[in-house]
C-alpha cells in the first residue's frame, strides 16, 4: 500500500509555458492533490430506448491543490511570484546577508511544473506524477492563536500528468528553518498595534482562463491571466467598538498582518518576516452573536479597495536569506 509520508512534493518555474521542467525547490506540504477532470460529452438520442445515450471523452482540465505551513523560503517566494507575477529582490541594507523581496503585479504570470511521488526511490512506490503548465489561481493564508500559519494553494494546469524518466538526484532546496507560528503573528490597524484579533484569514485570487481552441487536442494550449482580487476576514475579541464605529462611519483605514520568525541577522536585529499591508480597507460586515454563557466575539469581513496613492490593493514583502535570483 502506498504511504504518502515517504514521498515528496516539488516544483520548478518553466522557461516556456507548458514545457515541463524538473523541480528546483521542494516543499513539505501537509497534503497535495492533482485533480483531473474529464468532462465527458454526453449525447442523448432517440433510439427506441429510454437509456439511449453515448459518452465520449471531452475536455481535460487538470488542477492542483495543496496546503502547507508557511516557510520563509524559496518555495514560498516562488509561489508569491506566481501569484503576483513580479518581484524585486535586494539586500536589506545595512545587512549583507538578508534579502528583501517586494512583490508586484505583472502583465503575465510564470508557469510551473509540479511533481509528487509517494517515495523518493525510482522504481518503487505507486504514485509518480508531473503536472505541467500550472499557474497560481489562488493562495490563502490562515493564522489563528495556538496554531501554525497555514497556506492553501490552488493552481490550474494544462495537460494530463506525465511520469518523468527520473526522480531528482538531490532534495537539497527544502526549508530548513522553522515555519511561521501564531506566536510571531501580529496585526496593526492604521499603524497602531491591535491586540484583539484571535484569527485572520485572507485569500488572493487570480482570474484565470484556459484558452481552449480547435487544434486536435483535448487540452487548452495556454492559460491567460485576468484580474486579481482579495478577501480578508478575522475574528476579534469584542473589547472595543472601534471596528463597529468604522462600519457605522463607512471609514477607510489601513491594516497590516506581519508574520515573524527566527533571528537571521543579530547585528542588525533582522528576522525572517512576511508582511501583508492593505492600504485601503472598509469594514464590510460585522457580526456580534450573543450566546448564553459565552463571551461575545466579533466576526469581521473587510472590503479591500484599490489605493490610487500606492497603485495597489496590497503590499507584500518577505525577508529571508535567499537572493531570489531563480524566482
Amino acid at each position: 500500500m502506498a504511504q504518502s509520508s515517504f514521498g515528496y512534493f516539488g516544483f520548478g518555474k518553466e522557461l516556456v509555458e507548458g514545457d515541463d521542467v524538473a523541480p528546483t525547490v521542494f516543499m513539505p506540504v501537509k497534503d497535495v492533490n492533482f485533480e483531473i477532470d474529464n468532462e465527458a460529452i454526453e449525447i442523448t438520442e432517440i433510439r427506441g430506448n429510454r437509456q439511449a445515450y453515448s459518452n465520449f471523452d471531452g475536455p481535460l482540465r487538470p488542477s492542483a491543490n495543496f496546503t502547507s505551513a508557511v516557510y520563509p523560503h524559496a518555495s514560498t517566494g516562488m509561489l508569491l511570484r506566481g501569484l503576483f507575477g513580479g518581484v524585486a529582490s535586494a539586500l536589506d541594507a545595512p545587512s549583507t546577508t538578508v534579502y528583501e523581496h517586494t512583490y508586484s503585479d505583472a502583465a503575465s504570470l510564470p508557469s510551473f511544473s509540479l511533481e509528487r511521488s509517494d517515495t523518493r526511490t525510482l522504481g518503487t512506490g505507486y504514485l509518480f506524477q508531473r503536472l505541467n503548465g500550472c499557474k497560481v489561481e489562488s493562495i490563502g493564508f490562515t493564522a489563528a492563536y495556538g496554531e501554525d500559519v497555514e497556506m492553501r494553494v490552488a493552481m490550474q494546469g494544462l495537460d494530463f500528468p506525465t511520469t518523468p524518466a527520473a526522480k531528482p538526484a538531490s532534495y537539497a532546496n527544502i526549508p530548513t528553518m522553522d515555519p511561521f507560528l501564531f506566536s510571531g503573528a501580529a496585526v496593526e490597524v492604521d499603524g497602531v498595534s491591535n491586540n484583539y484579533f484571535k484569527s485572520v484569514d485572507f485569500e488572493f485570487t487570480n482570474t484565470l482562463e484556459r484558452q481552449e481552441t480547435l487544434r486536435g487536442a483535448r487540452t487548452a494550449y495556454r492559460i491567460y491571466e485576468g484580474g486579481l482580487s482579495c478577501s480578508l476576514s478575522g475574528t476579534m475579541a469584542f473589547e472595543s467598538q472601534d471596528m463597529y464605529d468604522k462600519l457605522a462611519n463607512s471609514e477607510y483605514f489601513s491594516m497590516e498582518v506581519r508574520f515573524t520568525g527566527a533571528t537571521i541577522d543579530a547585528t542588525n536585529s533582522l528576522k525572517y518576516e512576511l508582511l501583508f499591508e492593505w492600504p485601503k480597507l472598509k469594514v464590510q460586515t460585522l457580526g456580534l452573536p450573543m450566546t448564553a454563557g459565552e463571551i461575545i466575539e466579533a466576526d469581521v469581513s473587510f472590503l479591500v479597495s484599490f489605493d490610487f496613492v500606492t497603485n495597489r490593493i496590497v503590499n507584500v514583502v518577505m525577508r529571508d536569506l535567499d537572493t531570489g535570483a531563480t524566482w
